[in-house]
């Protein structure tokens, strides 16, 4: 794949967290900048958001990062149909079922 150099100016603190975002979403800047280039190309649109809660998602990466952790050490279930999930979750919860029904509602 042939690439071109962009260089842009931007202030060293943009930069940093713009690459720390990139990495807790597990990508890079240049990959992020190459789908934004992509989809400005194709919607001939400037989408912006000043959204700062990225962190509330952290948790949900790192689950993410523990479940494919998991998967690479052939440390998961797998199940050959969904009603055997249901059979294999309601015998772990067992006698906690009742208490925790109570608790969801």
């Amino acid at each position: 794949m042939k690439t071109a150099l962009i260089h842009v100016k931007t202030d060293p603190e943009i930069k940093k967290e713009a690459q720390e975002v990139a990495n807790l979403l597990g990508l890079s800047l240049s990959s992020i900048l190459n789908a934004y280039l992509r989809q400005f190309i194709r919607t001939k649109t400037l989408h912006l958001s000043l959204r700062k809660d990225v962190e509330e998602y952290t948790p949900l990466y790192e689950r993410i990062a523990d479940a494919e952790a998991n998967f690479q050490k052939d440390n998961v279930i797998v199940f050959d149909h969904p009603s055997d999930a249901v059979a294999y979750l309601r015998k772990k919860v067992g006698k906690n079922e009742n208490r925790l029904r109570k608790n969801v509602r």
